[in-house]
């Protein structure tokens, strides 16, 4: 049977739960703007009765109570949620880098503007139609000069632009890379600290917010799968987009995790080049993925895109405008040769390239070294305007038959084989923008949308693991008048024991 003694270990127990919770709630006040801190409950929980059922125990009024106890300190965390959240995630880093790195490419080419090469061209067009109009003219022969100048320093600088933009968006892949070995090596480090507590039978909660916080961080830079092992221990493997698929697929099944327990296997960037692992593996099996060789999904799948594809490659803006400078060159320069100058001079070129490529010689047609990197006037344009070809026979100087032919090329479309196939030259240039600005627009739309879905996922997020200071506060008071409960019985059953020890005496 009980004693008044089980009444003071009952009211102890309460007590130190209360005491337990009030220094719970402490710590969810003191961390309520801490970055990834997930709120933490104390679970309280009826310690075992007295007397365990038998039939010998005493005939009374039932079991009788011995108190609480506090089970976990839990927190509040939601692994559908926080799994959710982890693959949007891969999609807004996507989008963010698509939409920064687009908005850099429209500023880079500058359409519609009176400083473009859209402008520019149209003033190279009608030079040399102001030439044809009055060829004896010197002040229309600087123009097509000088117009020519600007056209080709247009190209350059746009050129060197796109040629620094890449250079950035492969500077990102690297500081990625970086970024990602980081956290990998910081989660595999919390890996073995929070495997060391569960082993002790305790729930490390402020170190599983650290680890949580950076495999989020994690997600928003690469495409991932994770698990959480038994020990407490989360494995990461390193996945992709799979085009027609809306799952994350592991890039390379054979490869060890990037992060397993304590261990890791780090990538390692390289200049212009897709991340592979450190023992030189690529990042993608391309047996098991054929149709991808870099990953999709992240920031680091984004910039690769953006590097080798939308900017660099065949396809890209740097391929693009070599091929609208090669057929500028093509046409014109083919046409040039046919005129004759002032000096009776023919068989010369209006552009040429810039050294250290080899200077263009005939045939006219022949422009495989000409990039919009390199595209320059000829030198012997630039020192003279007689120089310009727009007269169609020797020493006919009132003459513009040639120049009214140049003129005319901006309405020549590309023939088969040729750098522009079916377009002219500013249909080509306007396709250009046009696609640039369409995909951008696009871009931007899905960075917009997929920030409003982060932003509800967000908010599930806190309402399961943020710190409600009212809430808290509601509790603490509950809390505060329970420990002030539990001490009053602990006074009372001081009060009845000094009645039974001072006051049932003899003589009394």
């Amino acid at each position: 049977m009980t004693t008044i003694f089980s009444a003071l270990n009952t009211a102890n127990t309460a007590l130190q739960a209360n005491q337990l919770v009030i220094e719970t709630i402490g710590h969810n006040v003191a961390n309520g703007s801490t970055p990834g801190y997930s709120v933490q409950t104390a679970n309280l929980q009826a310690m075992p009765p007295y007397t365990v059922p038998s039939m010998m125990n005493h005939v009374g009024a039932g079991q009788i109570g011995t108190g609480v106890r506090v089970t976990t300190i839990g927190r509040g965390r939601d692994a559908l949620l926080d799994g959710q959240f982890r693959y949007e995630n891969q999609y807004a880093g996507q989008y963010t880098a698509q939409n920064t790195t687009y908005t850099q490419l429209q500023g880079i080419l500058n359409e519609p503007s009176t400083s473009g090469l859209s402008a520019r061209m149209s003033a190279f067009w009608n030079g040399w139609q102001a030439l044809a109009d009055d060829p004896t003219n010197m002040g229309a022969r600087a123009q097509v000069q000088q117009t020519g100048v600007a056209l080709a320093s247009s190209l350059n600088s746009d050129a060197q632009q796109l040629t620094q933009a890449q250079q950035t968006a492969d500077n990102y892949v690297t500081n990625t890379v970086t970024t990602i070995n980081n956290l990998a090596s910081q989660i595999s480090n919390l890996n073995g600290q929070i495997s060391a507590v569960v082993a002790t039978g305790q729930q490390p909660n402020d170190l599983l917010d650290q680890r949580d916080q950076m495999v989020d961080q994690l997600s928003n830079l690469v495409p991932i799968t994770y698990a959480t092992q038994t020990n407490g221990t989360v494995t990461i493997n390193l996945a992709t987009q799979v085009p027609g698929s809306t799952l994350l697929q592991v890039a390379r099944p054979s490869e060890a995790p990037l992060v397993s327990g304590i261990n890791t296997n780090l990538l390692v960037a390289s200049p212009m080049g897709v991340p592979t692992y450190a023992d030189a593996q690529p990042y993608i099996d391309t047996a098991v993925i054929p149709s991808l060789t870099a990953p999709v999904g992240g920031q680091l799948g984004a910039y690769i895109n953006l590097r080798d594809k939308v900017i660099g490659g065949p396809t890209g803006l740097i391929s693009q405008l070599n091929s609208i400078t090669q057929a500028l060159v093509q046409t014109v320069n083919t046409q040039h040769a046919l005129g004759f100058d002032l000096n009776g001079n023919t068989n010369k070129p209006f552009f040429n390239v810039a050294p250290p490529a080899a200077a263009l010689t005939a045939p006219w047609s022949t422009v495989a070294t000409v990039t919009a990197a390199n595209i320059t006037v000829d030198p012997a344009i630039v020192a003279n305007p007689q120089a310009i070809a727009a007269a169609n026979a020797s020493g006919a100087v009132g003459e513009g038959s040639n120049a009214q032919a140049i003129s005319n090329l901006r309405t020549q479309v590309g023939a088969v084989a040729t750098p522009l196939a079916g377009f002219t030259i500013q249909q080509g240039y306007d396709n250009t923008i046009t696609q640039l600005g369409s995909i951008a627009q696009q871009v931007a739309a899905n960075d917009h949308a997929q920030g409003v879905v982060m932003s509800s996922l967000t908010a599930q997020r806190q309402s399961v693991g943020g710190v409600n200071l009212d809430e808290q506060m509601t509790n603490l008071i509950i809390f505060q008048h329970s420990y002030s409960a539990a001490a009053r019985v602990v006074t009372t059953v001081d009060s009845m024991l000094d009645t039974i020890i001072n006051h049932m005496g003899l003589g009394n």
